[in-house]
């Protein structure tokens, strides 16, 4: 459910997904009754638990307006927008978690633009700035569906962990490039990368895996260099790229850059339920992403 996190927008249509295959609650992912959101001192606290866990955590989604059974989504429960508005709820946030987290981004869906029938959707960033402490002056993290009190030593190694690097996704780039050769389709993969910690970072690498890519494919690196090697395995293609140059606090980079060489009457269609699997490792972890060929070369697929 990572992947849902990472979304820029969200519709009723996402959410009503969420229930239809039975979505279950993660370290990325909680639902929340739509009666949750309430003006007492009890939703301040819950309110500011979740949040402060998430991102004391690796970030992730709270979905105000969905129910949920054993915590797995069941049903649709909708906030009332006209008396907990996108404003109230950001003032709650911003008042009950200490530090204030940066960067929370607040989607408030509208069934059929009727405010009565209000979803929100919170997408709460991994901080930099952690570890936050809730209402009630607990430090929290996620622990699988729940957000959980951390022990002493936690909040100590998160303390610690501000001087190490962090580098995430920033996403991949998918164009089509002219071939002098009519069977062939040349397709450019380029995957970014983004500095979001305090210190540079010198050795990263980036690994991305075709599931079921066919033998008669090819792949080019765009840079001839020592640092991309391949290896064919599971009836799958794996490619990795070691980085060659630091990347600085803030600062984005090319990580991989390179070349599919399919022919031309490709059947993308046939490949759409194959998944793509990226990882990128660096000093003090790692990241990974996982999307479908459907999704990697749809504007492709005829």
């Amino acid at each position: 459910m990572k992947n849902f996190y990472l979304k820029e927008t969200y519709t009723l249509d996402d959410i009503q997904n969420l229930i239809d295959v039975n979505a279950e609650e993660s370290n990325y992912l909680e639902f929340k009754d739509g009666r949750a959101l309430t003006k007492d001192d009890k939703s301040r606290i819950n309110i500011s638990q979740d949040i402060s866990a998430f991102a004391n955590s690796d970030g992730g989604v709270i979905i105000y307006g969905v129910s949920e059974n054993n915590h797995v989504a069941s049903s649709l429960s909708f906030v009332d927008g006209n008396i907990f508005t996108k404003e109230w709820l950001e003032q709650k946030i911003l008042s009950t978690v200490y530090r204030p987290v940066s960067n929370i981004i607040i989607h408030p869906i509208r069934n059929k633009g009727n405010f009565e029938e209000t979803i929100y959707v919170v997408q709460i960033p991994r901080s930099m700035d952690g570890p936050h402490m809730s209402y009630e002056k607990k430090y929290y993290r996620r622990n699988n569906f729940l957000s959980i009190a951390m022990d002493e030593y936690e909040v100590r190694n998160h303390y610690n962990q501000k001087i190490k690097s962090q580098l995430e996704i920033f996403g991949w780039k998918v164009s089509e490039i002219k071939s002098d050769k009519l069977n062939e389709k040349n397709i450019k993969i380029e995957v970014e990368v983004f500095n979001s910690g305090d210190v540079v970072e010198k050795d990263y690498k980036v690994i991305i895996h075709f599931s079921k890519f066919e033998k008669h494919f090819k792949y080019i690196p765009t840079e001839k260099s020592q640092n991309y090697s391949h290896v064919w395995e599971d009836e799958g293609l794996s490619i990795s790229s070691t980085g060659l140059n630091p990347i600085f606090p803030g600062e984005y980079a090319n990580a991989m850059r390179f070349t599919l060489v399919l022919p031309h009457d490709v059947h993308f269609e046939k490949l759409k339920d194959s998944t793509v699997f990226l990882t990128l490792h660096y000093t003090s972890g790692k990241q990974e992403w996982e999307d479908t060929y459907f999704e990697l070369f749809k504007e492709f697929i005829k």
